[in-house]
């Protein structure tokens, strides 16, 4: 599909009729729009209005300059130097054409500034430190613009404008080609939607499963809270069960910790101090207690081993 695009150029005028006319017509031989100022209708609106919304408008950018630094604006700063400034503010591909010292040497007096020399120096070195291409002459300058349009088209294509006959066309085709992507990941997302649902009903299911395990094991803890370690042979047996009771409580915790997973220090004691886990240190102080037990219950082994 072919692209029409909008290019302004911008140039002074007095010293470059010729040069910008010259432009113009490459710009329309490769069937695309020039924007230049001296085309444009007397508004009710500001020139300097006039000129930021064409540029708004067009796709690509083009400045010529030679030896005059051109019309000033009431601020004091030309209207080729406002218009490229806003041009690169606009992050608009631009083409700098500048006149070549020795070209700018042979010109007559009346193509040489004389009044804004510092201006058109600054103005020129500005210019000079991006993408340059110097010309001499308008044959010169338009041998050099259709490789150097071609390029920056290639480089930084644009959005352009297209006829809207061959719209429609193009525009059916990569309509089927979007809406069958679209179904298929309209398919794709309520597939993993449903994916989704039954793994957060497992995972739901698991921490339920280590929550009631857990409030097991918390039981048969707080139930060692009772049990008097009192010398004695009845004693003695509870005693006995007591650790036996605990071992498997052990297991039962160890179990569930070990499948417990925490990427972050933050996450294990949020973890820890989940409602149905409050009672940490009171689980602490049964397994010291447990551990006493067992010590316990060596030492009187060993005693009545020793007897």
């Amino acid at each position: 599909m072919d692209k029409i695009y909008q290019i302004f150029v911008s140039s002074t005028y007095e010293d470059l009729k010729d040069e910008r006319r010259a432009v113009m017509e490459a710009i329309i031989h490769l069937r695309h729009i020039p924007v230049v100022m001296e085309l444009f209708n007397a508004a009710d609106e500001s020139q300097w209005s006039i000129i930021k919304r064409r540029i708004d408008e067009s796709d690509y950018y083009v400045v010529v300059l030679s030896d005059r630094y051109g019309t000033l604006d009431k601020d004091g700063v030309g209207f080729t130097e406002k218009e490229y400034k806003y041009a690169v503010e606009k992050r608009k591909p631009i083409i700098i054409f500048l006149r070549s010292d020795d070209a700018i040497k042979n010109l007559s007096h009346e193509l040489r500034e004389s009044d804004n020399k510092p201006k058109l120096k600054e103005f020129r070195y500005e210019l000079s430190k991006r993408h340059v291409k110097y010309w001499t002459d308008e044959n010169d300058l338009v041998k050099k613009f259709y490789p150097a349009f071609y390029e920056l088209v290639d480089e930084k294509p644009q959005v352009g404008w297209v006829r809207a006959d061959s719209v429609n066309a193009v525009d059916k085709e990569q309509y089927n080609t979007l809406f069958n992507e679209n179904q298929n990941y309209v398919f794709e997302n309520g597939s993993l939607k449903e994916e989704i649902i039954t793994l957060k009903a497992k995972i739901q299911e698991y921490e339920n499963g280590n929550e009631s395990e857990w409030k097991k094991a918390k039981k048969e803890l707080d139930d060692l809270k009772d049990i008097t370690w009192r010398s004695g042979t009845k004693d003695h047996d509870n005693t006995k069960l007591a650790v036996m009771r605990m071992a498997i409580i052990q297991e039962v915790l160890a179990r569930f910790i070990s499948r417990a997973t925490f990427s972050s220090v933050s996450e294990k004691n949020d973890f820890w101090n989940q409602p149905f886990m409050n009672s940490d240190r009171a689980f602490t102080e049964l397994f010291a207690k447990a551990n006493e037990v067992v010590e316990e219950m060596r030492n009187k082994e060993m005693n009545q081993q020793v007897k």
